[in-house]
């Protein structure tokens, strides 16, 4: 199947080009450990976000792109001097280009261009002759910045809306965060230190899995995500398929336990959320704790979801690493929460297991939202910059549409 189809449907008067005969393909110089927080130039990595650097390698207008890992997700517009890292790609175009027009098209379509050409299967990697010979739709320069014009207004608005929604969800998760604040620690009694409380632990090990979670049946080994977000989230998991891995896994995921993260980013060491059924396919990997309390485990689950929490495991943390952090176990005993009796532990997990089921109901939905108004913006732009919409037509905003179009999913 042809990864070009929009061939097909090009206006008449457009043509089409290799990337090559109409830009400048080259790749930067500078190395990523040479970051410089305060640095005077942006500097461009193999990432969205862009760094800083003391020094610059590049003096020019371009699109940036990265060389691996996420190739074909990655684009900047870069003008002036900054820097580019050795695995970035710098496009500069040619006088038959404009440049917002080169970086809208290459979001829409040079992802689908590479489709099983790529030089690696798990991290892929680009090479410069995949760029060179990219074949992307010609309109008239004139026409490219109409077309560049149009989308970057309604992109922008569909960018607000996306933010909007975004921000509907932090709201809907800081009233979960002020209930759990409210019913645990305001009205709650003088915290203790958790090793009061006899908790028994189990840990993982350490297991190579795949890059793609395990299919029903299969073994899977739980990453840390499993327990990052709150909830238990059991398809957070790499399947496990050597025989040789396979006979290395050694604790199942058990049921009314607290799954705790002993390692990982410091805003996520120490993250906590409650097991409510077993599974004897997926493991634990050495990364994560299943911890049982004296009392009710739900309980402890959510109480560690508060800001006194998590302050004192961010505190207890050891490790220099940006990336990773480990929270010593008898540093986790060490940790106080307020811990009422049975009977009070019981009905604040009720009340608050009910708040979570609607906050959790809104996200999902919020999330539905966002997922549409982003397939919609990539849709408008391939149909914009392939010809299949007149950008000069007059019609309603793209965002307008798709806000009427989310509400009646609500």
């Amino acid at each position: 199947m042809s990864n070009y189809q929009w061939l097909e449907q090009l206006p008449s008067n457009w043509t089409t080009y290799s990337l090559g005969h109409v830009a400048r393909v080259s790749t930067g110089t500078a190395d990523v450990q040479d970051a410089e927080p305060d640095g005077h130039f942006p500097f461009y990595v193999r990432s969205p976000h862009i760094l800083r650097l003391d020094r610059y390698t590049n003096d020019t207008e371009a699109v940036i792109t990265a060389g691996d890992g996420n190739v074909g997700d990655i684009f900047h517009i870069a003008r002036g001097r900054f820097a580019a890292h050795q695995r970035v790609y710098v496009i500069e175009p040619g006088s038959r280009l404009e440049i917002r027009f080169l970086a809208y098209v290459m979001a829409a379509t040079f992802k689908a261009s590479l489709s099983g050409n790529t030089a690696k299967s798990t991290v892929e990697s680009l090479r410069r002759p995949m760029l060179t010979g990219f074949r992307m739709p010609g309109p008239p320069l004139s026409a490219q910045r109409v077309i560049a014009d149009y989308l970057d207004r309604e992109t922008s608005e569909i960018d607000t809306l996306i933010t909007e929604l975004s921000s509907a969800q932090d709201l809907a998760r800081e009233r979960h965060s002020a209930a759990l604040e409210r019913l645990i620690v305001n009205d709650g009694p003088i915290p203790s230190e958790l090793r009061r409380h006899n908790p028994h632990r189990k840990s993982g090990t350490s297991v190579n899995g795949a890059p793609w979670p395990a299919e029903a049946g299969e073994p899977g080994v739980l990453k840390t995500g499993a327990a990052s977000q709150r909830e238990y989230r059991p398809h957070e998991n790499k399947a496990v398929i050597d025989p040789v891995e396979q006979a290395r896994l050694s604790t199942p995921v058990e049921a009314d336990r607290v799954l705790v993260n002993r390692a990982n980013t410091p805003s996520n060491v120490g993250a906590a959320a409650y097991v409510e059924r077993s599974n004897d396919n997926l493991f634990l990997s050495d990364k994560l704790w299943s911890i049982d309390f004296q009392g009710v485990n739900e309980y402890f689950a959510f109480a560690m979801q508060t800001r006194l929490y998590q302050d004192q495991a961010s505190q207890r943390a050891v490790g220099t690493s940006l990336s990773m952090q480990n929270l010593p176990y008898d540093e986790f005993l060490s940790i106080r929460l307020p811990a009422p009796s049975v009977e009070r532990q019981l009905s604040i997990c009720a009340t608050l297991r009910e708040e979570q089921r609607s906050i959790s109901a809104s996200v999902s939905d919020l999330d539905r939202a966002i997922t549409i108004a982003k397939e919609r913006r990539a849709a408008l732009i391939t149909a914009a910059v392939t010809g299949r919409i007149d950008v000069t037509a007059k019609r309603r905003p793209a965002a307008e549409q798709l806000e009427d179009d989310i509400k009646e999913l609500s």
